[in-house]
C-alpha cells in the first residue's frame, strides 16, 4: 500500500480527539505568533507542534512565516491531537522499516502528493480572522482560503479553503432571544467541511495575526474520489464511481466546478439497471455546475433576488434554486434540497443533497 493512502486514511481516522475545555491564556500583544508558541509555560498545550516544526529545517519556512511581518490566522493542532498523529508515523515507519532519524515525520514526506509541510501550511490563513468578530458581525459560516497554494495540490488557485463555523443550527444563530441566552456558550469548528476541529483557544492576539488552538490536525482537501469515500452517506454515489470509473476520472481532472452529490437514500431510488454508460454520465453531469458555489456564495446571490438564483450543469441546462432566509434550506429545482453542505474537494466543492435534482437530470439523460 502506498505510504499516501496509509496515512491519509490513518490521519482521518486519527485526528478526532476528544474536545476538552481549556483556559483562555493570557498572551503579550508584543509578540508574533511564533514568539507566542514558544513562551515558556504558555499553556497552550501546543508543545509538539512546536517540537514538530524545529525537527526538520524543512520546516523553516513555517517558522519564518509564524515570525515574519504580515496578518496571519493560525489554527494549531494541540499536543493530544499531534501525539496520535505521531503514533500512526511511528507505527507505520516501523512496520515499514523507514529510516527515522527522530520523532518526527520529515517536512517533505509525501502524503498523496501533500508534503508534510503542505499539511502544516494548510493550518495557516493569509489574512487575520477574528472568530468572535464573525459572530458580531452576524456570520454564521465562512470560508477562507489557506496559505497552501501549492499548483501541485491546489486547483483552484486560491488557497485551499478552510471551513468556519459555529455548533449553532442556523435557525439558532438568527434567532436574537436564543442568541441572548446562550451565544456566549458559542463554540467554533473549523476544517475542509467533511471532517472538523473544534477551537479550544480562540483569537490570541499577536503583532502579526491572530493564533487559535484546535482539537485535531486539519486534512487539506483532496481529490474527489479519496473525499466522497470518506463522506457520510454517499456510500451509492461511491459505489457508483467503482461501477463507472469514468465519472470519477472526470471529478478528479476537472477544476472549478461545484458538485451536487445525491445521499444514497436517493440514488438508491433510480434504477440504473440496463442503462447505458453515456446516460449514466449524462446524469452525474446533470449534478456538476461549473463554477464553485459554498453555501455562502448561493444564499448571497439569492438574496439579491428574493431568495432565488439559477445554476446551468456541464450538460447545459439550466435549474432554478431558492434560499429559505427563515429556515435556511437551499432547494434545488424544486425537488432537492442541501442536507450537508460545503464540502471541499482540491478543485471544486460538494453539497450533499436529499434527491435527484429532477427535470435538469432527466433531460440531460435523455
Amino acid at each position: 500500500m502506498q505510504i499516501g493512502k496509509y496515512l491519509t486514511f490513518a490521519l482521518l481516522g486519527a485526528t478526532a480527539v476528544a474536545a476538552q475545555a481549556q483556559t483562555q491564556p493570557q498572551t503579550d500583544d508584543n509578540s508574533t505568533i511564533y514568539e507566542l508558541l514558544t513562551t515558556p509555560n504558555n499553556n497552550l498545550n501546543t508543545t509538539r507542534f512546536v517540537d514538530l516544526v524545529k525537527s526538520d529545517t524543512g520546516y523553516n519556512p513555517i517558522i519564518n512565516l509564524l515570525s515574519g511581518p504580515g496578518n496571519f490566522t493560525c489554527f494549531i493542532p494541540n499536543d493530544e491531537s499531534i501525539e496520535k498523529v505521531l503514533m500512526v508515523w511511528k507505527a507505520y515507519a516501523k512496520q515499514h522499516k523507514l529510516n527515522m532519524t527522530g520523532n518526527y515525520p520529515p517536512a517533505n514526506m509525501s502524503i498523496d502528493n501533500y508534503t508534510v509541510s503542505d499539511l502544516i501550511t494548510y493550518h495557516v490563513i493569509g489574512d487575520r480572522v477574528n472568530l468572535t468578530n464573525l459572530t458580531d458581525s452576524n456570520i454564521s459560516v465562512s470560508v477562507v482560503h489557506s496559505a497552501l497554494n501549492n499548483s501541485k495540490v491546489d486547483h483552484l488557485g486560491t488557497g485551499l479553503p478552510i471551513l468556519i463555523q459555529t455548533n449553532a443550527s442556523y435557525t439558532e444563530f438568527y434567532n436574537e432571544t436564543w442568541m441572548e441566552a446562550n451565544g456566549t456558550y458559542l463554540q467554533y469548528e473549523v476544517g475542509n467541511g467533511n471532517e472538523e476541529a473544534d477551537v479550544l483557544v480562540k483569537d490570541l492576539n499577536a503583532t502579526n495575526g491572530l493564533l487559535n488552538v484546535i482539537s485535531s490536525v486539519l486534512i487539506p482537501p483532496m481529490q474527489p474520489t479519496i473525499v466522497i469515500k470518506e463522506a457520510d452517506d454517499l456510500d451509492a454515489f461511491e459505489d457508483l464511481l467503482k461501477k463507472y470509473p469514468i465519472i470519477g476520472q472526470t471529478l478528479n481532472n476537472s477544476t472549478n466546478f461545484t458538485l451536487f452529490a445525491p445521499e444514497s437514500e436517493a440514488l438508491k431510488k433510480i434504477n440504473l439497471t440496463g442503462l447505458s454508460n453515456e446516460t449514466i454520465q449524462a446524469l452525474v453531469r446533470g449534478h456538476l455546475v461549473e463554477g464553485v458555489y459554498y453555501s455562502t456564495n448561493i444564499t448571497e446571490n439569492a438574496l439579491t433576488n428574493n431568495g432565488n438564483t439559477n445554476f446551468t450543469t456541464f450538460s447545459n441546462i439550466t435549474f432554478p434554486a431558492f434560499f429559505n432566509s427563515t429556515s435556511g434550506n437551499i432547494t434545488l429545482n424544486n425537488t432537492a434540497r442541501i442536507v450537508e453542505p460545503n464540502i471541499f474537494f482540491n478543485n471544486g466543492v460538494m453539497h450533499i443533497i436529499d434527491s435527484i435534482i429532477g427535470n435538469a437530470t432527466i433531460h440531460a439523460a435523455e
